[in-house]
């Protein structure tokens, strides 16, 4: 989603649109960010709970192969 400096609501997130599906199909996403880009991956609503730390290490690796700054909850 889009960034709006606010807390997202439920429904916003669950109806947000633009769904990723996948590992491969997100890191192909974040090469079409610009460098320097920032994207906050929260996860407060229950059903949106982060993947095994090894998944959100491989799409860390893949944003800053990419130069693009990602930030999970707890890890920056």
């Amino acid at each position: 989603m889009d960034g709006t400096n606010r807390l997202k609501t439920e429904n916003e997130v669950k109806n947000g649109g633009v769904q990723i599906k996948g590992v491969d199909n997100l890191k192909k996403q974040l090469t079409k960010l610009a460098e320097g880009e920032t994207v906050a991956w929260t996860h407060p609503i229950k059903g949106f709970e982060m993947p095994p730390g090894k998944v959100v290490d491989d799409i860390k690796k893949a944003a800053t192969e990419v130069k693009v700054k990602l930030m999970t909850p707890g890890k920056d």
